[in-house]
């Protein structure tokens, strides 16, 4: 099971195209946290992993197709596939009828 506590840091040897050894970006790489919202996403993600199927070891799982909030597992034993994750920001902009239709890139690109 993922440690919700853990979870919230950059792991410290975490390096990318963007993030090398000599970066002068200094980050805490704390998730933002707001206690009591409804949109929090800490208490979000905590929720999230403690649904899990707790003999699956993929971070993304597929869903159920129904369950309720009192259900101890929110997913099946298995993880989500590889062409679902590529296309899932833009599945979700689309579900969600945003303004625009927004890719895993444009998110991140954001972010960054």
């Amino acid at each position: 099971m993922i440690d919700p506590v853990q979870s919230r840091y950059k792991s410290i040897d975490e390096l990318s195209k963007n993030h090398r050894e000599n970066d002068k970006e200094i980050t805490s790489g704390l998730m933002p946290e707001s206690p009591g919202s409804l949109y929090c996403p800490v208490a979000s993600f905590e929720k999230y992993i403690t649904k899990l199927h707790p003999d699956c070891d993929r971070l993304w799982q597929r869903p159920r197709e129904s369950f309720s909030d009192d259900e101890t597992t929110w997913f099946y034993n298995k993880g989500v596939g590889e062409k679902k994750l590529k296309s899932f920001m833009s599945d979700l902009s689309v579900s969600c009828r945003l303004s625009q239709v927004n890719t895993n890139h444009s998110i991140r690109a954001t972010g960054a």
